[in-house]
């Protein structure tokens, strides 16, 4: 099982993280597979074993997010649109 502190992690309580002053921040438990729908910002680096995957088929309208570059892995097909705003790259390899 592993836990994802989402939000401004406080003191540890008496109990550990879920003690009365553990962390004010929600959480995320899960053991397997996690499939997040929206946006996840991570601030230092991930480190996985396994592969990248994005799906071939791009349906959803996306959006680069302004000073970010981003990287999808093709062929691409789009019926959806991609923007690529002033100040970011978006590479498909």
């Amino acid at each position: 099982m592993q836990t994802i502190i989402v939000g401004t992690p406080g003191p540890q309580g008496s109990k550990g993280e879920t003690g009365p002053q553990g962390p004010s921040g929600s959480f995320l438990n899960f053991t397997g597979s996690a499939e997040i729908t929206g946006s996840l910002e991570v601030t230092g680096s991930i480190t996985f074993t396994g592969l990248f995957s994005n799906p071939s088929t791009v349906e959803d309208n996306l959006t680069t997010r302004t000073g970010y570059n981003s990287l999808l892995v093709g062929p691409i097909t789009n019926s959806g649109s991609i923007t690529v705003v002033t100040g970011s790259r978006l590479k498909i390899i």
